[in-house]
């Protein structure tokens, strides 16, 4: 599992000081969880999310206290699409929970590679 560590953010803080440190503002919370905000490296959640995707578990680490947590929602800026925001969401693990998951088609089909087809892909992820 992929370890990630935060410390709970005061919410009077500015964001755009944070941000400018290397620091990426969040939010966890769930059905069991007291809904706090944190703050974690915004370099170790990149290297997280490229790992983990918003469908694999990843432990939070707030403090003493670990979580298992999705990543729910990434808000990134516009212009540079480098995340300014991140939600993480535990849910309970002995529920089911829904999760999209992607599609990655790795090789290549041997009519695209010996017929010069095409490989038309109908969907790119599923739930």
């Amino acid at each position: 599992m992929i370890n990630l560590l935060a410390k709970t953010r005061d919410s009077n803080e500015k964001l755009d000081k944070l941000r400018k440190k290397g620091i990426l503002p969040g939010v966890l919370y769930g059905p069991k969880v007291k809904s706090q905000s944190i703050e974690l490296d915004l370099d170790k959640f990149q290297k997280a999310y490229q790992e983990a995707g918003k469908s694999s578990l990843i432990e939070l680490k707030v403090g003493e206290t670990k979580f298992s947590v999705l990543i729910h929602d990434i808000q990134v800026h516009p212009i540079t699409n480098n995340p300014v925001h991140v939600d993480f969401y535990q849910p309970i693990l002995t529920e089911k929970t829904e999760a999209t998951v992607p599609l990655i088609f790795e090789g290549e089909a041997p009519a695209v590679r010996d017929l010069d087809g095409t490989l038309v892909k109908g969907i790119q992820e599923i739930t």
